[in-house]
């Protein structure tokens, strides 16, 4: 079996190859998104978000091109989804007006298999109209032998231009059960300029507005952006807008950030970050064509079926990067259950000579930390409140730290030293740190720091898309295979390898091209089971 086949795109617009032309609930959307030619070698941050068919962003994170001319990325679509016509928004901010540039936008059928069908049937074949191309690269597709059913198939490609040379290629490849998933997506999706894609922000950034506890704008010059998992105080200010522009280092799932005032400065203000879009309900309908409610009922069966055997139908082998705490090294450490006769913190500080410091006022205690290793009064005294920070949250409330019971607490680290204090922390922590760890991280802590308290999504986390691996179960899925981020050798061939379904159907394979330069092709195949 050989099939040849080829599309055309301007280079300045995106592109989008997803497996499916409409997904249900529980499915993964698998997705490449092919950018313009110029973004190769640029490393750029393209922000993802996802609404359902009410408008609401549904889902958040980045992906990152790292110098090539793609990103590809994946949705769980949650079991209990409504039935909705979905969008996904790619779009990256402007690093020097800090505007968000629309790369692309797609719309994605989703239906919930166990809702009932009240819409009329369409006549359409297809509930997403399929786009074509101007022939630039041949996309030649063969199989290894026959396809039989739960055995390896294997698929070699090869990549050539115009005048039939070889040329190496990036490759987003599906196979599919072709009478049920429809035709597939391919469409052109936005045009940028390159003046636009070269301003994108190269790193990760955290946007918003700082306000007064009134409501107006507020000018800061320090603002701190604390990252619990990796204790790394990062750092920014805001205009006379009260805007702020935050740039932190890449990390993939999610982070807790506090923002923090510099108390000089600043003692208290109301953040609020910016999601970029409000995209408001879609006006497009989900269709039901006969394909459509077919392919619902086999859902609903094979949802069946893969409950008997106790597995799931779809999973996600999802691999975030793990990033390592700074390691820090304080003054003094205090293990708690060495001291078990104190009540509480101030009791405790209150009985022994330390560098932390309880005074008490009107039944409200205040906190203040002292080097006793400095030299001279300068560096002995260091002025303001101490930072705490509690199971990795931060305040500066010594009247709560002061009455935080002693038996939850495991450790009390010092942080006094000026130069450690610079190095750890920076102006924010000129007054003195001091880290407590407790037996319960869920445990009360001040409303007013956590209204500063944000957790942020970075960079989309790896994964796979995921291979039947029993043998004794069933293969009746109706995604073979998916990989949007393969490449060609520079003879401009590949191979791929994938279990072959027991389904008695006609299956597709659709692979889409594009060289660093920007051409690009798209080439399928069809083929059915060895009888």
């Amino acid at each position: 079996m050989n099939v040849t086949g080829s599309v055309r795109a301007q280079v300045s617009e995106s592109v989008i190859h997803m497996d499916k032309s409409f997904y249900v609930s529980g499915e993964i959307i698998w997705y490449t998104l092919h950018l313009p030619e110029f973004f190769n070698t640029l490393d750029r941050v393209v922000q993802v978000q996802i609404a359902d068919d009410r408008g609401n962003i549904i889902e958040e994170y980045k992906l990152r091109t790292n110098g090539k001319t793609f990103v590809t990325g994946y949705y769980k679509v949650p079991y209990d989804a409504p039935t909705g016509v979905y969008r996904i928004f790619f779009h990256g901010v402007h690093q020097f007006i800090g505007q968000n540039i629309k790369l692309a936008e797609v719309e994605v059928p989703v239906y919930n298999d166990f809702e009932k069908v009240t819409a009329e049937m369409t006549l359409s074949h297809d509930p997403v109209r399929q786009a074509s191309f101007m022939t630039d690269l041949s996309v030649d597709i063969s199989m290894s032998g026959d396809a039989v059913a739960k055995e390896l198939s294997e698929l070699n490609i090869v990549i050539k231009d115009a005048s039939g040379n070889p040329v190496a290629a990036q490759l987003s490849v599906s196979v599919v059960d072709a009478e049920l998933c429809g035709r597939g997506v391919i469409r052109p999706a936005a045009s940028v300029d390159y003046r636009t894609v070269e301003g994108l922000h190269e790193g990760m950034v955290v946007k918003g507005t700082l306000k007064t506890k009134e409501g107006g704008p507020l000018q800061v010059n320090v603002l701190g952006l604390y990252a619990s998992d990796v204790q790394r105080m990062y750092y920014t200010k805001s205009d006379d807008f009260g805007s702020f522009f935050a740039k932190v280092p890449y990390f993939t799932g999610q982070r807790q950030l506090q923002f923090l005032g510099y108390q000089a400065e600043v003692d208290d203000f109301d953040v609020e970050l910016s999601y970029e879009l409000s995209p408001g309900p879609i006006q497009t309908q989900v269709e039901y064509t006969s394909e459509v409610i077919t392919y619902l009922e086999l859902s609903r069966k094979r949802k069946n079926i893969y409950r008997y055997f106790t597995t799931l139908e779809h999973t996600l082998d999802a691999q975030p990067s793990e990033e390592l705490p700074q390691e820090l090294k304080p003054g003094v450490r205090f293990k708690m259950q060495e001291y078990e006769l104190f009540d509480n913190m101030h009791s405790f500080f209150g009985e022994l000579i330390t560098a932390l410091k309880f005074d008490e006022k009107d039944d409200v205690f205040t906190a203040r930390l002292e080097n006793p290793r400095g030299s001279a009064e300068a560096e002995t005294h260091l002025s303001g409140a101490p930072l705490f920070i509690v199971d990795g949250k931060v305040t500066r409330n010594g009247d709560f730290i002061a009455r935080m019971d002693l038996s939850l607490i495991v450790y009390v680290d010092l942080y006094f030293d000026p130069k450690m204090l610079r190095k750890y922390f920076n102006v924010v922590g000129r007054s003195g740190v001091v880290i407590i760890t407790t037996r319960m991280p869920d445990s009360p802590f001040p409303e007013e720091e956590l209204e500063d308290v944000f957790v942020v999504n970075g960079v989309l986390a790896p994964a796979r898309f995921s291979q039947p691996g029993n043998a004794e179960i069933p293969i009746i899925a109706p995604q073979l295979y998916w990989d949007g981020g393969l490449e060609t050798d520079y003879h401009g061939t590949s191979s791929v390898q994938f279990m072959q379904s027991d389904d008695l159907s006609s299956f597709r394979v659709v692979v889409v091209a594009q060289t660093p330069d920007g051409r690009r092709g798209m080439g399928t195949l069809e083929y059915k089971l060895a009888q």
